[in-house]
């Protein structure tokens, strides 16, 4: 998958990444159920 390979790499180029408010995170979907958007702050 995208994501076992994608995030990983994310982590450690950006180790100190953060979600800046985790309650407005909007998931949808059924089949593909995700984020709609997941905006980052690099610190």
């Amino acid at each position: 998958m995208l994501a076992q390979i994608l995030l990983p790499m994310l982590f450690d180029r950006f180790p100190n990444m953060s979600l800046p408010d985790p309650e407005k995170v909007v998931f949808r979907g059924f089949g593909f159920r995700g984020p709609l958007s997941l905006p980052m702050t690099l610190n």
